[in-house]
């Protein structure tokens, strides 16, 4: 066999051989936007709920009834939160969680935070005894006189000061009648705002509920 000799290569010739590899122009795509995954557990709460809305809204004024006792029957604790959800009342923005008659408001100490425990229609200071016992200023006038009377108390300068205090003790007598030496009561919210919106102080500063011997 012929060994081949050395020399120089084989040049190609043009047109034949493998053409150099050009790097490719990126393939564009379309961006596609991601759907939210479905959660079929929303899904099926929130059919659950139409259900159950519209099998209540079926029902008969009766039937809700008897649906409701038997409820409440068995969970006493609904009973409870209905009657304390202030949502479920008409109120204002600013009645406190613990009002029922929607006319309170927030108190600086705890036990002065008292409701009435009326309804809307009856709560006590809107009744019309309280517009004579506790709002009139010529009634008032004459509880003052009789008391200052008997204890020798001089007449307070702050006509506004005195009008409160006279409601307040008014109140009092009217509500729970006479009471022994110590014996001091809370005076609902209600009843304590209605009198101060009557009788304010120029600066909005109230002594409030304090604990001790009656003055």
């Amino acid at each position: 066999m012929q060994r081949r000799g050395r020399g120089r290569p084989r040049k190609l010739r043009e047109g034949r051989g493998r053409p150099r590899s050009q790097p490719r122009a990126p393939i564009r795509q379309r961006s596609r936007r991601r759907q939210p995954p479905v959660d079929e557990a929303v899904i099926a709460q929130e059919e659950r709920r139409r259900d159950i809305e519209r099998r209540v809204n079926a029902l008969s004024s009766n039937e809700l009834r008897v649906t409701l006792m038997t409820v409440v029957q068995e969970n006493l604790e609904y009973l409870f939160n209905i009657l304390r959800e202030p949502h479920l009342r008409k109120s204002g923005p600013s009645q406190p969680l613990w009002c029922v008659c929607t006319f309170c408001k927030e108190m600086p100490t705890q036990k002065e935070q008292l409701c009435c425990q009326k309804s809307e229609d009856s709560c006590i200071s809107r009744l019309p005894d309280f517009d004579v016992l506790m709002l009139d200023e010529a009634v008032l006038s004459l509880a003052r006189i009789y008391r200052q009377d008997i204890l020798a108390m001089p007449e307070d300068e702050d006509r506004n000061r005195a009008n409160r205090y006279t409601a307040y003790r008014q109140f009092v007598l009217w509500h729970h009648g006479k009471l022994s030496i110590g014996d001091r009561r809370v005076i609902p919210s209600c009843c304590v705002c209605r009198i101060r919106e009557k009788f304010p102080d120029p600066y909005g500063q109230y002594e409030g509920f304090k604990d001790g011997l009656l003055q």
